[in-house]
C-alpha cells in the first residue's frame, strides 16, 4: 500500500484525483491500523509526504491534512 502512496507523490499517473489519492490512503490507513506498529506506520507516511519533492504539492497536501487529523 504505501508504494502507491509513493508513486503519488513522485508525480506518476494521469489525471489523478482528490479521490484518488484519498482511496489510496484510506487503504494504506487501513493496512496500518491492522499491524501492531499503527504508529510507526504513519510516521512513515509523513516522512514521505515531508521529505516529497514534486512539483506539484497537490498529493501532499491532500496526504499532509488527513494525517494532521489521524493526530499522529
Amino acid at each position: 500500500m504505501l508504494q502507491r502512496l509513493e508513486w503519488l507523490l513522485a508525480g506518476y499517473g494521469y489525471d489523478i484525483t482528490g479521490g484518488d489519492v484519498q482511496d489510496a490512503l484510506t487503504f494504506t490507513m487501513e493496512a496500518a491500523a491492522n499491524t501492531d506498529n499503527s504508529k510507526e506506520f504513519l510516521a512513515h507516511i509523513n516522512e514521505m509526504v515531508s521529505g516529497s519533492k514534486s512539483a506539484d504539492q497537490f498529493v501532499s497536501k491532500i496526504i499532509s491534512q488527513r494525517l494532521e487529523q489521524a493526530e499522529i
